[in-house]
């Protein structure tokens, strides 16, 4: 072969790998931009989810039954929703739409039933342990502004209380008030 058609050859198969060279980085690079693209919707999709989650838990307890209410919370739905609508309007609870009142009610009420932490009120709720402990807070304070409602005084019991079994624990109260 003479030396032009081997410099013919030569120039065409560098054409032809640019060429491949180029077609190779703009299918990598299309890729990386989908991919980047598919994770940025998971992304967002993920908070949807998890939004998703914690009513669908928030419905599990206080939507169906006034049994799985009380087990959960120690409350009634009615006395729950009651609650809810005291915090509403008298509480000064604070709401910037995040988190609804009845959530924020029924995480307070769930750690006070069951002694939780706020690690697993933020897995069942899905969560922060920030949000948890912020909400809580909120809704402490509305449950204290509103003590005076909430709150009853425990009437003192009479020393001479009409129940003949009654002598016998102010024995015990009188015996047992040193250790105490």
């Amino acid at each position: 072969m003479d030396q032009r058609k081997i410099v013919a050859c030569f120039i065409v198969n560098v054409w032809y790998l640019n060429i491949v060279t180029w077609l190779m980085m703009s299918f990598v690079k299309n890729h990386n931009s989908a991919r980047r693209r598919n994770q940025q919707l998971a992304l967002r999709n993920r908070t949807f989810v998890w939004r998703m989650v914690g009513s669908a838990y928030l419905d599990s307890i206080i939507g169906y039954d006034d049994v799985q209410c009380v087990n959960q919370i120690r409350m009634d739905r009615r006395t729950f929703h009651y609650l809810c609508q005291m915090l509403r309007d008298h509480g000064r609870v604070k709401l910037d739409g995040v988190v609804t009142m009845e959530e924020q009610v029924c995480m307070f009420l769930h750690i006070l039933a069951h002694h939780v932490k706020n690690r697993t009120i933020g897995s069942r709720f899905c969560r922060s342990g920030e949000t948890i402990s912020r909400y809580l807070n909120s809704i402490l304070h509305g449950v204290l502004k509103l003590q005076g409602t909430l709150l009853k005084v425990p009437e003192l019991i009479p020393n001479a209380y009409p129940d003949p079994k009654w002598s016998w624990f102010e024995v015990f109260f009188i015996f047992y008030k040193n250790y105490f």
